[in-house]
């Protein structure tokens, strides 16, 4: 039972960092209310969450000790790679999505499309190559963990 509850803390600050980040991120570009108050709430929560795994591992150093690495890290690389994946097809819906709009699009003399700069910005492209080792190694790690077990 114990195992599960720091497993289950282990994946929620995981989470709460990742949340923390994309706040993070949210607030610098943009400046909003909302995103202040998302980044304070995920400090809390990151730090509550230290707190409570730094007390139980005080108090049961052994339940620490049974958790299963190799388990863990498979979860861990799952989750890595279904998140880049997201990331990538949403940064695709992105794309597919300004070539259709026409004010990134003109007609040339010959009635074919000639698509601005705008559609696909420096950081998308740039996101989508340069995480690729990443996602292919938390996929294939996944998936060979995942057909062993």
């Amino acid at each position: 039972m114990k195992e599960i509850f720091v497993l289950s803390l282990i994946f929620l600050l995981e989470f709460s960092i990742a949340l923390h980040i994309r706040y993070m991120v949210g607030y610098i570009s943009s400046k909003s209310e909302a995103h202040f108050k998302g980044f304070i709430v995920t400090t809390f929560t990151n730090i509550a969450c230290a707190m409570v795994m730094t007390i139980v591992a005080f108090n049961n150093p052994g339940v620490i000790g049974q958790l299963n690495i190799d388990m863990i890290l498979m979860l861990e690389s799952g989750f890595v790679f279904i998140i880049l994946v997201v990331i990538k097809i949403r940064i695709a819906f992105k794309i597919v999505f300004r070539t259709k709009d026409p004010e990134n699009f003109h007609i040339n003399y010959f009635g074919k499309k000639v698509y601005d700069g705008p559609v696909v910005t420096k950081g998308e492209l740039a996101f989508y190559f340069l995480s690729m080792p990443f996602t292919l190694l938390a996929g294939a790690y996944f998936v060979a963990e995942f057909v062993v077990k």
